[in-house]
């Protein structure tokens, strides 16, 4: 009974978030374009992440990750994989998606020009694995891709967006700092509540935005400060 209320608590929460559920997802590229030149150890994961187990799938995308950058070859399928969100049985917190996340972070940096590209993908649970892998990379190249990201339509993505950039930290200081002038509001909140995460190393940039020309840039600036260091500003608003 207190499985099955656990369960029903999950698809709550997931409900509430307004994601919805996801399930048994093969990348979307066909089994046959597989190319054959991929080394045999690589290519045999690869073709577990098209098993209809989803523990295989798991195990598939675990020792891809292992593999560490030798996994290059598979970066477009574990990708692909994002969507998959099939719960393992007893262990439903695990599933391929979470896993292939995890495989790509540890992979690394040759992910992050994929993973920029996903941020842009048609599909929710995409756009959403991609920001997360990229703040765990914290690779500076992600700064611009994500602070546009802070764009997006869905708030959970945003939300994955600007955790992300909190985890690259001082390379992406400058970016949301200017991105606090953007005219959608929600990009200058969530930029906002980047920089107070950074922190201290955002103080003295956070200063000099004080003194911006741009009203937004002043009070978010100011705000920021204040979460950060127990002051206001309250003379440069």
């Amino acid at each position: 009974m207190k499985g099955i209320k656990t369960i029903l608590g999950l698809l709550v929460v997931i409900s509430v978030m307004g994601i919805g559920l996801i399930g048994y997802a093969q990348p979307n590229i066909p089994k046959k374009d597989i190319p054959s030149n991929i080394p045999a150890d690589i290519r045999k994961q690869i073709m577990g992440l098209y098993s209809s187990d989803p523990t295989e799938r798991v195990y598939a995308a675990v020792r891809l990750g292992q593999m560490g950058a030798r996994a290059v070859p598979a970066i477009p399928f574990l990708i692909g994989m994002f969507v998959d969100g099939t719960p393992v049985a007893g262990r439903p917190l695990n599933f391929p998606g979470k896993e292939a996340t995890k495989a790509l972070v540890k992979i690394g940096k040759p992910a992050v020009e994929p993973l920029i590209a996903a941020l842009k993908d048609e599909n929710l649970y995409v756009r959403l694995n991609a920001a997360k892998a990229l703040g765990n990379i914290t690779d500076p190249r992600a700064v611009e891709p994500l602070i546009a990201a802070l764009k997006d339509e869905n708030r959970w993505v945003r939300k994955n967006v600007a955790e992300a950039l909190v985890k690259i930290g001082e390379p992406a200081i400058k970016p949301l700092i200017a991105a606090l002038k953007d005219e959608n509001s929600d990009v200058r909140w969530m930029a906002t509540k980047a920089l107070v995460k950074i922190g201290k190393p955002a103080v003295q940039p956070l200063i000099a935005a004080l003194k911006d020309e741009n009203l937004y840039v002043r009070r978010n600036a100011a705000y920021a400060l204040w979460k950060i260091t127990g002051e206001y500003f309250a003379e440069d608003l």
